[in-house]
């Protein structure tokens, strides 16, 4: 947490929200935005602003979300200065009042209560779970697993067959892989994808949605400081001093004439070659987002 750099509010029954008491050096709960089971499992995470929402402001900074510059807000305290105000709310997270991520957008695969059937899962997910229901640790080798007789060695990719859906996958037994949980890897066609073997208590989809929230407020509480400049989207976050604004700006303006298109993904987003202009470097998913919104002020 940065020393003196953010600022949050105390939210105090039937007092209004943006009242007196401002606190430096850490961000204060507010209020209780979640009130279902809370589910303890060792393969999920909680901070100290899990089911609650939450807000912070930080002086002295500007950001550049998904490509287009968010106006500095004054500071809720009535300090007179501009910067970044953060909020978590009960289904979104905004920056100076304009949404970075929504519980509403259908672009994002949220988590759901309805189990996705068996028979609509993807080959991959549906080997993951068949091996997850029939795997039972090895009895002397430590961190394998047997499934219907066969032995799965740590770290061996080994063929697992799915008779119902008529294919195989490579299956490859990694323990202790993430938060001391065994997983395995799932390949196939050149394609792997990560699953855990855990089997105690999981989390329900709004405690798991909750949890994105409140990953999404502290990633950004994190990279925004005071005197800084943020330039921040799905898949990359940079910040410069504001000492560079004018040749940065300069920079960013450029992108869109100077992007070169690369082969795109398979799902058809597009890929573009990394550019370095007048020193500053800029990735690929950083550039999409400075296309886009050049082309949506065109289209205005």
């Amino acid at each position: 947490m940065k020393a003196t750099a953010i600022w949050t509010l105390v939210a105090v029954l039937a007092v209004p929200a943006l009242e007196e008491g401002v606190c430096q050096n850490e961000v204060r709960i507010l209020e209780k935005t979640y009130t279902g089971e809370i589910v303890e499992g060792p393969n999920w995470a909680r901070t100290e602003t899990f089911g609650f929402a939450a807000q912070a402001f930080i002086p002295n900074c500007e950001i550049w979300l998904s490509g287009e510059w968010v106006e500095p807000v004054r500071s809720p305290d009535g300090g007179g200065e501009y910067g970044v105000f953060i909020e978590k709310k009960a289904d979104r997270v905004t920056v100076n009042g304009r949404t970075y991520v929504s519980l509403q957008d259908t672009t994002i695969q949220w988590y759901k209560d309805e189990p996705v059937p068996m028979s609509e899962k993807s080959l991959r997910s549906y080997a993951a779970e068949k091996f997850e229901l029939e795997a039972i640790p090895h009895r002397e080798i430590e961190g394998a697993y047997v499934v219907g007789g066969e032995v799965f060695l740590p770290g061996v990719p080994k063929a697992f067959k799915v008779e119902e859906k008529a294919d195989s996958v490579i299956v490859t037994v990694q323990p202790k892989f993430f938060g001391e949980i065994d997983h395995i890897l799932v390949e196939y066609k050149g394609q792997k994808v990560g699953y855990s073997l855990y089997k105690g208590p999981r989390p329900k989809a709004a405690q798991l949605n909750e949890q994105t929230l409140d990953a999404a407020f502290r990633n950004l509480v994190d990279a925004c400081q005071p005197g800084r400049i943020v330039i921040k989207g799905r898949g990359y976050s940079q910040t410069y001093p504001l000492s560079e604004k004018e040749a940065l700006v300069e920079a960013l303006n450029l992108i869109p004439d100077l992007a070169v298109p690369d082969k795109p993904e398979p799902d058809g987003t597009p890929i573009y070659e990394p550019l370095e202009i007048h020193g500053y470097l800029f990735i690929s998913p950083l550039i999409a987002d400075f296309v886009n919104s050049y082309r949506r002020r065109g289209d205005q």
